[in-house]
């Protein structure tokens, strides 16, 4: 999106929000910077090393928790009979005459950078621009108090010393 003489005047009144009015108490902190960051799963960790997980069938498709995996797990018997004894709170696999029906998969999420903006109003419609391309995104808000060049960019077009020149 573009900067113009249209939507120069929203922006700015968003911008001030932020840092200078109520939108400062809904993030708590002084001069924000709207993080986008992006749920990365890496998945194959050792169980007992982190005991987040998720049941998965033989072919690697869905990924179920506990919960939905009981319910899976019922769907299946009712629909192809049943699997060899196991206990889901030891075994890590379903098996039935040795062949692995479902597994117990270990892995461990963490949040990644994926672009920063200057109000939340721009780091909401990118989420919703571009979420169908990345499994989860959630907006994190962090300070950029020390920042001298940010902080005097803001200060700059909140005060007017910056402002938009059409035609350049």
């Amino acid at each position: 999106m573009e900067l113009t003489k249209d939507n120069y005047s929203d922006f700015i009144a968003r911008l001030r929000n932020h840092n200078h009015g109520e939108g400062v108490e809904y993030h708590c902190t002084a001069n924000p910077i709207f993080i986008v960051q992006s749920l990365k799963r890496i998945s194959g960790i050792d169980i007992d090393y982190d005991p987040s997980y998720f049941w998965t069938d033989s072919d690697g498709e869905g990924e179920w928790t506990e919960e939905e995996f009981s319910a899976e797990l019922a769907e299946f018997v009712a629909d192809c009979g049943e699997h060899d004894e196991f206990d889901p709170n030891r075994d890590r696999v379903v098996e039935r005459g040795g062949e692995m029906l479902f597994q117990k998969i270990g892995y461990h999420d963490n949040w990644e950078y994926e672009c920063a903006h200057l109000t939340r109003e721009a780091a909401e419609a990118f989420i919703k621009r571009k979420s169908h391309d990345h499994r989860k995104l959630r907006i994190y808000v962090d300070s950029q108090y020390w920042c001298w060049e940010f902080n005097s960019i803001i200060g700059g077009l909140l005060s007017g010393k910056i402002g938009l020149i059409e035609g350049l």
